[in-house]
């Protein structure tokens, strides 16, 4: 079983609490390219900070993630929820002082990766955030002073009320100024939960896979990764020789994933082999 999969799937789903004060969404544009529009249009007071300014990403700001404290509004609080699941943009937080939690969530962007030095962190992405949260080395750094952080739920692989995972500080853990770091199965875990979130998106060109498909799903997914075929676009083109028994199994296959072609002529000829 493939890193954090099988706990992942077991997580309890909820709705998104839209009352009282301390609600504050990161969402990215690079997946919502239209959020500020609508949030400077829904017609209600809103607070943006751009995540990446007053850090060393400064010059990254204006298209890197923004910021968003909705206060009491309701309708806000849905806008930013509606972006935030929609092409998995981003993540709630819980937190009763603004200026510390919008502060913790830019001492995150940097995380000690485990070779000695520090990687920008795009944790306000769902998949990476659930890696996080779920292998964390020490959660009180994670969480600091966010009280709570929510994570848009798988939409189309699991059935059940609930567009919401609720993660929560271990109790006792108190807020930690310490750098984050990454425990020796996160990478692994934000690998396997990264494709899980992609296999949801396109769930109907892999035809709605059962849970009990995925493991192989991604097994040969991690196959087609190795041997150079990355691009979404390509996999996309592959997702009938994807469902299929395992790549590793089939010589034709790994002749052609083995050759040193470049990836776009791999596919092609990954396709030809399919239609034969």
């Amino acid at each position: 079983m493939h890193e954090g999969l099988s706990e992942f799937l077991k997580l309890p789903r909820r709705e998104l609490p839209m009352g009282g004060n301390g609600l504050h969404f990161i969402i990215d544009p690079a997946r919502q390219p239209e959020a500020l529009a609508q949030l400077y249009n829904c017609g209600q007071p809103i607070e943006v900070e751009y995540l990446l300014h007053a850090t060393e990403f400064a010059h990254l700001a204006e298209s890197g993630p923004i910021w968003v404290n909705v206060g009491r509004s309701h309708e806000l609080t849905q806008l930013c929820a509606r972006l935030c699941q929609e092409r998995q943009a981003g993540i709630a937080i819980r937190a009763e002082n603004p200026q510390q939690a919008l502060a913790h969530a830019r001492s995150l962007l940097k995380i000690s990766d485990g070779s000695g030095g520090q990687s920008l962190a795009t944790y306000y992405q769902p998949a990476l955030w659930a890696a996080l949260a779920m292998t964390a080395l020490a959660q009180a750094a994670l969480f600091g002073p966010w009280s709570a952080v929510a994570s848009p739920a798988l939409v189309h692989l699991q059935n059940g009320p609930g567009r919401w995972l609720d993660w929560q500080p271990l109790a006792g853990r108190s807020a930690t100024a310490n750098s984050l770091a990454l425990a020796d199965n996160s990478e692994n875990a934000y690998a396997t939960l990264r494709w899980l979130y992609w296999i949801d998106q396109e769930h109907r060109a892999f035809d709605s896979p059962t849970q009990a498909e995925l493991s192989a799903l991604i097994d040969n997914l991690n196959a087609l990764g190795e041997h150079g075929i990355t691009d979404e676009r390509h996999l996309l083109r592959l997702t009938e020789l994807l469902r299929g028994p395992a790549l590793d199994s089939r010589p034709a296959v790994m002749a052609i994933l083995q050759d040193r072609a470049k990836a776009f002529l791999k596919t092609e000829r990954l396709q030809e082999l399919g239609a034969s």
